[in-house]
């Protein structure tokens, strides 16, 4: 037994490889009860922090810890082993960059599942939509910076020297800044727009020639769904440099239209006509106060008359529409008043 023990195989005895096989199954199995020591240990750490870490998160931490365990005995089994310096100092290096992703990947699950849990309780809570997209940009800053530091960990890991390479960015900064141009300024512009509030999601706007309603938000752009029901994307940049409309902010809507009517009914047809447009809004659900009534001009066979009725900040826009013209159309018919 122990000539077999002392057998030489790939420059290593077989006791020693016995040894660090060991280390390597230990660092699994010690992973896998570490893991399940944390799952009964969830409820009550989830209860005194008031935060529920959804089933998807704990599943995450699980693998994160057997993944930790088990590099923390491979590192100790091939500590028994004679392996090339240059081969070592490799698989050190190998070991030191999953250890960093899977604890970079597990403190990022574990903001967003907290965060994740925040969008959930303020959506079912109070429905602020504006706090929600702020959650939600917040969400995926949050991924983007976990794994910006997990690269520069990594590059320092593997010899690289981070100071030189931030010091070759800063002589190529001006190049660099050109080309992220764009990026950085509508990065500036979902800053402007969290703070300034100009909209939120789910609010109409008037934007560059656009007239529609906020849909998404993400760090560079903006959607925006159209009264065509088309879907245009914005980069956030435009809103810092340009005028924003806000419909829903407003009270209603007002709408002009024109009508022509006939002189041949003369003046009393045409008072008569001012009348019914003054009150054609009244009694119709989807419009606010007395529609306004203006002569605008004269000519040889009609009078124009414009009028402007206030629709609701939540009724149909076109529906609306809809029930005051045929509601016009019905009362200049029953008062003999002929349109042209």
């Amino acid at each position: 037994m122990e000539a077999v023990l002392e057998y030489v195989f790939l420059g290593n005895s077989v006791k020693q490889w016995i040894i660090a096989v060991s280390c390597i199954i230990g660092g699994l199995v010690l992973g896998k009860i570490l893991a399940a020591i944390f799952r009964g240990l969830h409820k009550k750490i989830s209860a005194k922090i008031r935060i529920y870490l959804d089933e998807k998160f704990l599943a995450s931490y699980q693998k994160a810890i057997t993944i930790l365990m088990l590099l923390l005995g491979t590192w100790t089994g091939l500590r028994f082993l004679h392996i090339d310096d240059k081969i070592k100092i490799w698989v050190d290096r190998g070991l030191s960059v999953i250890v960093i992703c899977a604890v970079c990947w597990t403190v990022f699950k574990i903001l967003d599942s907290i965060i994740a849990e925040r969008i959930y309780t303020r959506k079912n809570a109070s429905g602020n939509l504006e706090d929600i997209q702020f959650l939600q940009v917040l969400r995926r800053l949050t991924n983007s910076l976990a794994w910006i530091i997990a690269l520069v960990l990594v590059l320092k890991t593997l010899g690289y020297n981070i100071g030189a390479i931030l010091a070759g960015l800063g002589l190529g900064g001006v190049a660099v800044a050109l080309a992220a141009k764009d990026t950085l300024s509508n990065l500036f512009g979902s800053v402007t727009v969290f703070v300034d509030k100009p909209f939120k999601v789910n609010d109409r706007i008037k934007f560059s020639g656009f007239d529609g309603t906020i849909t998404e938000m993400n760090l560079r752009t903006s959607r925006l769904r159209t009264q065509d029901n088309h879907i245009v994307t914005i980069p956030n940049g435009m809103f810092a440099s340009a005028p924003i409309e806000n419909v829903s902010l407003e009270p209603n809507t007002k709408v002009f239209q024109s009508v022509n009517i006939s002189k041949a009914g003369g003046y009393e047809k045409l008072t008569a006509a001012m009348e019914i447009l003054r009150a054609v809004s009244n009694g119709l659900d989807e419009f606010d106060t007395p529609s306004e009534v203006l002569l605008t001009s004269v000519n040889g066979a009609a009078y124009t008359l414009q009028f402007a009725v206030f629709i609701k900040k939540d009724a149909g826009y076109s529906a609306a529409l809809n029930a005051v013209n045929l509601k016009l159309i019905q009362q200049f018919r029953e008062a003999g008043i002929d349109l042209v």
